[in-house]
């Protein structure tokens, strides 16, 4: 993670809110943490602030949505990451960014935070382990719905990764993909073998 600037927390729980912050540190240092206490004052606070990343705990949301908060502040590029207390708040949490919870291991977390974390422009045509991961999974022929599982991930995620690699590396069909693979030493000729046969 290089650059990673400021982090909002909406987070009612103490506990909950200090664990995230102490992540947060180890994964980077010098990241400023806003706490957000009122969910009445979240928008009020994100036009003031202007975060980076947004953390809100779905059921602490009071109702705000990631793109209703982007909408009414005008801020589209706000990062919105679902912090989950719990697994039933799953489901609300397909609209975000990324999500991260309770049960995440300290490398999943600072893998996410790493996916989204603003590159320099030395590393912009470079994949970074999340979208060399997604590029092993598509040339394998898994769907976008099963690279989201295996990752913990949404699928609106999956595709965004997928959007950025093909800008970063111009390649545009999954057989100029699969090329790209086995040339950088992702996959193995013989993981493909079977989609090969039938192309």
């Amino acid at each position: 993670m290089k650059r990673f600037l400021k982090c909002m927390i909406v987070e009612s729980s103490d506990l909950l809110y200090a664990g995230l912050v102490a992540m947060l540190g180890q994964i980077r240092a010098g990241i400023q943490v806003v706490r957000v206490q009122d969910i009445s004052r979240l928008k009020e606070q994100v036009k003031q602030e202007h975060p980076d990343v947004l953390f809100l705990n779905p059921l602490c949301g009071g109702g705000e949505t990631p793109s209703k908060i982007k909408a009414t502040t005008d801020r589209p590029d706000l990062l919105c990451v679902a912090f989950l207390s719990d697994l039933s708040s799953l489901s609300v949490a397909a609209e975000y960014d990324a999500q991260i919870g309770i049960y995440d291991s300290f490398e999943q977390i600072r893998d996410k935070m790493e996916d989204l974390s603003p590159k320099g422009e030395e590393e912009e045509k470079a994949l970074s382990q999340r979208e060399k991961e997604i590029v092993t999974y598509v040339v394998k022929g898994l769907t976008n719905k099963q690279i989201a599982d295996k990752l913990f991930l949404s699928q609106h995620t999956v595709v965004t990764h997928r959007r950025n690699i093909a800008s970063k590396l111009n390649i545009h069909s999954s057989a100029g993909l699969t090329v790209y693979a086995i040339a950088s030493k992702l996959v193995r000729l013989e993981d493909i073998g079977g989609g090969m046969k039938g192309a």
